[in-house]
């Protein structure tokens, strides 16, 4: 953990985004949706390009090339000084085998805002934890922005965390609904399905702050593991891939035994796409009761927080403030 955390600039409209596929080769798969996401961050007057290698796939067909590529092409886009976000693809299965290859102090020396999703979030530790960085997590060019049908609060939520100044609140969306993607990548629109009402309920009461940190619940467990990530004093937040109940009980399982006693500002768990809303709200009460993090103020079970769309996009690293009564916000 470096001593000082530093906030890239601030992205402006008319800046360059310069994509990356740090895992899965979805733009490989997915010639044909590209012109979509474009136009999108086009309307937040966002341009883009392409990373050398952001075409490639491995030869297993898992990732977007070699993970030296990769890196290769995460370093080539901080050095750009043409470039001030740099946006993962997609998510996946893969963006930790650049851990090895990242040189932190390469990465800390030109700080740009790096904007991921799911599996994304070992970067968005490694920029914290190694380079000292903040970043956003939340979104990805091909899955938030290629859709046939983004929801306007997920679009909403990207330009103002990501372009906005200033005290923002981070609302809910009224309907929630889990991603349905088609297992080829082979160029189809993916499609969201299985809405339903976007919940919140808060299981302890207060306010406090904290930098922000978190993942996938899975993800989280291996960062802890791997020492890569220390989330004492943090706001805390942590979703469930749609696996089943099953999943969610292993990986809370292996899980919180990590967390135990660590004390963090507040606990952001998002909604599980695998329950009914009110018995995930009932399993993280219980787990909270038994063990698990030591959590000194608000807990709340929902938000837009997870592998649901709308998505928020999440300032990683940065200070937000809790408050049951007022929700969560960002005050710059």
């Amino acid at each position: 953990m470096v001593d000082e955390i530093v906030r890239p600039p601030r992205p402006r409209r008319g800046d360059l985004v310069r994509v990356v596929s740090p895992s899965l080769p979805s733009l490989a798969y997915s010639r044909g949706v590209v012109d979509v996401p474009v136009a999108r961050l086009a309307a937040m007057g966002l341009r883009c390009d392409f990373a050398p290698n952001a075409f490639e796939i491995s030869d297993d067909g898992r990732s977007a090339g070699t993970a030296a590529q990769r890196a290769e092409d995460l370093h080539g886009a901080f050095l750009d000084p043409d470039v001030s976000v740099v946006m993962s693809a997609v998510g996946g299965l893969a963006s930790h085998e650049l851990l090895p290859h990242l040189d932190a102090d390469l990465l800390r020396s030109h700080p740009t805002a790096f904007v991921g999703r799911s599996d994304n979030t070992f970067l968005n530790a490694f920029l914290y934890s190694r380079a000292g960085l903040t970043s956003f997590t939340g979104a990805s060019f091909v899955t938030q922005f290629g859709e046939s049908d983004v929801p306007p609060e997920t679009s909403r939520s990207v330009e103002d965390v990501l372009l906005g100044s200033g005290p923002l609140r981070l609302e809910s969306s009224p309907v929630r609904t889990q991603n349905s993607v088609p297992a080829s990548y082979a160029g189809e629109v993916h499609r969201w399905s299985g809405g339903r009402a976007g919940t919140d309920v808060w299981l302890q009461h207060g306010r406090s702050a904290g930098r922000l940190l978190g993942a996938e619940a899975g993800i989280l467990a291996d960062l802890l593991e791997a020492g890569l990530l220390d989330v004492t004093g943090s706001v805390l937040w942590l979703d469930v891939v749609d696996d089943g109940p099953e999943y969610a009980e292993e990986v809370l399982d292996r899980l919180w035994p990590l967390l135990e006693g660590v004390p963090v500002a507040a606990l952001l768990v998002a909604d599980n796409p695998s329950l009914p809303f009110e018995d995930w709200t009932t399993q993280i009460g219980a787990r909270l009761r038994e063990g698990g993090p030591r959590v000194d103020g608000p807990v709340m079970v929902g938000g837009d927080l997870g592998h649901y769309q709308p998505a928020w996009l999440l300032p990683y690293g940065e200070v937000v403030v809790v408050d049951a009564a007022r929700g969560i916000t960002i005050d710059r």
